[in-house]
């Protein structure tokens, strides 16, 4: 009956360990989810820097084309935009209507080395629309 019991004693341990390792993949997965999803991160993600950020647009204002110059480590001169294209100038988003007031600024852009597309384009400097435009 000893044998019985400590065997029964063993399940319940084994049990409760199963349960306690269950709690906490299901607490690391919920607080996983939670985490915003990073921007910058993907190995096939590259930042270059170029001396002229040129925002080609269509009729309707898209942009169809990123083209860069005075840029060393580019291996190309022409990019293709993402749909979501973010455009920052010193932190802050550039509207749509505005992509000519700061195009072939000198900027930074971010893309992605698999597809060649880019997906931030950020120019350098501060913005005042005052003294752009």
């Amino acid at each position: 009956m000893m044998v019985k019991e400590q065997m029964m004693g063993r399940l319940i341990v084994y049990r409760a360990v199963a349960a306690l390792i269950g709690v906490f993949l299901a607490t690391a997965g919920v607080s996983h989810a939670d985490e915003p999803t990073q921007k910058f991160g993907d190995p096939a993600e590259r930042s270059l820097e170029a001396g002229l950020v040129e925002l080609v647009q269509n009729d309707s204002g898209s942009v169809v084309e990123v083209r860069v110059a005075d840029c060393e480590l580019c291996d190309r001169t022409s990019y293709l935009p993402r749909r979501d294209l973010e455009v920052e100038i010193s932190g802050e988003d550039i509207s749509e209507e505005d992509f000519s007031v700061y195009s072939g600024r000198p900027g930074s852009i971010v893309y992605n080395e698999k597809d060649y597309m880019v997906f931030g384009v950020y120019y350098w400097g501060a913005r005042s629309t005052e003294n752009n435009r």
